[in-house]
């Protein structure tokens, strides 16, 4: 079936580096689009405890970029209240694996401690740390030899949340 779809491509003249750099434009693109309107910027004032946006991009600009990798959107930063975030799309030429292998070790260097992993999902492995009460998401998708993948500082109010890191927090019903 895959030869057959080559031989396709190749008689229309796409040649599979060109239909690569396709898919690989098409998936940035949908991932820009499904959350760049969801991550719009809505800043609610702070309640006493919880961190500022700015103190969250300040803790996202110190985390390191996987080398060789572009950014596909603009970084992105939105307050609710009971969830702030600061997040990033990245572009590289390398396995999912290699990518969530690379914060693997840089990371704990960097004071996160490891609190989640769903490294063994093939397609879309994520992993999460902590650093107090902040999360630190990391979710690498693609195939073959690349990969786009999402970076996210986060502070949560809800331990229902994914996101949430308990920190120096005492444990509530919320």
């Amino acid at each position: 079936m895959v030869r057959l779809l080559q031989g396709t491509f190749e008689v229309m003249g796409i040649t599979p580096q060109a239909l690569h750099t396709v898919v690989r434009a098409v998936t940035a693109l949908a991932i820009f689009i499904t959350f760049g309107f969801v991550l719009q910027k809505c800043d609610v004032e702070p309640t006493p405890g919880q961190p500022t946006t700015a103190d969250l991009r300040k803790e996202f600009l110190k985390v390191p970029i996987m080398e060789g990798s572009s950014s596909v959107d603009q970084w992105s930063n939105f307050n609710r209240g009971g969830v702030i975030a600061v997040v990033g799309h990245f572009d590289v030429n390398a396995p999912p694996s290699s990518v969530i292998s690379f914060y693997l070790n840089v990371l704990p260097h960097q004071g996160w401690t490891l609190a989640d992993s769903s490294e063994s999902a093939l397609f879309s492995p994520k992993i999460k740390f902590c650093k107090d009460e902040i999360s630190l998401i990391v979710d690498a998708m693609g195939g073959g030899q690349s990969s786009i993948y999402y970076l996210g500082v986060h502070w949560t109010a809800s331990p229902k949340q994914r996101t949430y890191c308990p920190g120096h927090r005492k444990s509530s019903s919320l």
